[in-house]
């Protein structure tokens, strides 16, 4: 979910895949001028090809990369009737382009 001037935005959603959604990204494509969001399965202890998910323009004169805050959450957005497991986010990495 993105959250810009109030509102939210899904961007993305689908069943989690503990084997294609092993690795997660949000990068900067200064190419395109977008922000883009991908997965990658594990191969080998690190992320195999990576797929993308999501694309959207990203104006850096509207919104400069270094104003951006990141917040990680994990669990679900609707009741489960069992229990749905346990989210662990390891080795977040926020790097300049």
């Amino acid at each position: 979910m993105c959250k810009s001037g109030g509102a939210k935005v899904t961007m993305w959603s689908a069943t989690y895949d503990l084997t294609q959604h092993r690795y997660w990204r949000i990068r900067h494509d200064s190419t395109s001028g977008s922000v883009v969001f991908e997965t990658a399965a594990d191969s080998g202890g690190a992320p195999g090809a990576w797929v993308e998910r999501w694309r959207e323009a990203w104006s850096t004169a509207f919104l400069p990369l270094n104003n951006v805050l990141l917040e990680i959450k994990g669990g679900t957005w609707q009741s489960e009737s069992g229990t749905p497991g346990k989210v662990i986010f390891d080795d977040f990495k926020a790097a300049k382009p």
